[in-house]
């Protein structure tokens, strides 16, 4: 198990070397070398893929699980998850935020992701776990 994400950055391919597919295994992080070597060496062998030539309309923002009949490919089934969700159920698996909160009350921070994806996931920690995340936030922007 695990979870593709199509990309245009830090990974060019495609036949204009402008996008990029990432494997991250269940532990939301990259896919080994072992497995994305395998996942390549099963793709060499598709000898067909089918598109949709019609438009689903999809609400992201709902969670849930559709069912679409598309008559290119037949019934189809698209769940839509909170990845947030089920990232913060990690890190409060991993973390003692009661400890880290008691240590941050009178401490400041200041956090520079980069730029990157991790800055949803950092705001979302802060706004749940710690009452200086404002202060902490005006400093990422």
């Amino acid at each position: 198990m695990g979870g593709i994400i199509l990309t245009a950055s830090h990974n060019p391919g495609g036949k204009d070397g402008d996008f990029g597919i990432k494997f991250n295994t269940p532990n939301g992080g990259p896919a080994p070398d072992a497995v994305t070597n395998k996942i390549f060496e099963i793709s060499q062998t598709l000898a067909e893929y089918k598109t949709l030539d019609e438009k689903i309309l999809l609400n992201l923002d709902q969670v849930g699980q559709y069912k679409f009949n598309v008559a290119t490919v037949g019934d189809i089934l698209i769940e839509v998850i909170d990845p947030v969700e089920k990232y913060m159920d990690l890190m409060k698996s991993i973390f003692d935020f009661t400890l880290i909160k008691e240590f941050l009350k009178d401490f400041p921070i200041v956090v520079n992701c980069l730029s990157g994806g991790t800055i949803v996931k950092l705001i979302s920690v802060l706004k749940l776990y710690f009452t200086n995340a404002q202060k902490c936030l005006t400093y990422l922007f």
